[in-house]
């Protein structure tokens, strides 16, 4: 029995040693410089860089309240072309009755709406869709994100940091809004459309 477990000892060491010394001869083949590799790792985990490019598309607005979709970047979102909301508290509350508060910085959804000009006569509603499917449990009207503008937003920071796997965006539709009920539902991670009907 002793032998056994130390042939299976001596394999692990072979294996653990093979695998080592593949690793460093690919770094050395494909010339990697493994300190740079390892800071950028380091540094998109500590500081929420997702590795997600600048000029790709995070949010697409859509539905049969539009004329067209618009699809958005982070960084567009970040553009003074809409109202920015920044390090402003929102109040929320659940269906249990709990209550908090949490610091958001984003842009405004009614601003993104009014200056592309996309909403047709008809559009009533809006409902917020995440990247997993999941969605707000009902529409809401137009009418509040227009009447409460700063206090619908879709965030991109919170606390002043930018939103790890939460994000890159989440909508965040303040107690004020929505006062006669609970408004934690309709703060959807990971958004990935706005649907306009």
């Amino acid at each position: 029995m002793e032998t056994r477990n130390f042939y299976i000892l001596v394999a692990a060491i072979c294996v653990g040693m093979t695998c080592f010394w593949l690793t460093a001869y690919n770094f050395v083949i494909y010339d990697i410089n493994y300190i740079e590799y390892v800071e950028g790792s380091v540094t998109d985990l500590t500081q929420g860089e997702i590795n997600e490019e600048e000029g790709e598309v995070i949010l697409t607005i859509k539905g049969s309240g539009i004329d067209k979709e618009l699809d958005l970047t982070l960084s567009e979102a970040k553009s003074d072309k809409y109202t920015q909301v920044k390090d402003r508290e929102y109040h929320f509350k659940n269906r249990v009755g709990i209550e908090w508060d949490e610091i958001y910085s984003g842009v405004t959804l009614w601003s993104i709406l009014e200056e592309e000009g996309i909403l047709t006569q008809d559009a009533d509603t809006f409902l917020f869709v995440g990247e997993d499917g999941y969605e707000a449990p009902t529409a809401l009207s137009l009418s509040l994100a227009e009447n409460y503008e700063n206090q619908i937003i879709l965030a991109y920071e919170e606390d002043g940091e930018p939103l790890y796997e939460k994000g890159p965006l989440r909508s965040v539709v303040d107690d004020e809004a929505i006062p006669e009920s609970y408004n934690s539902q309709y703060s959807v991670y990971n958004l990935r459309y706005v649907i306009i009907d």
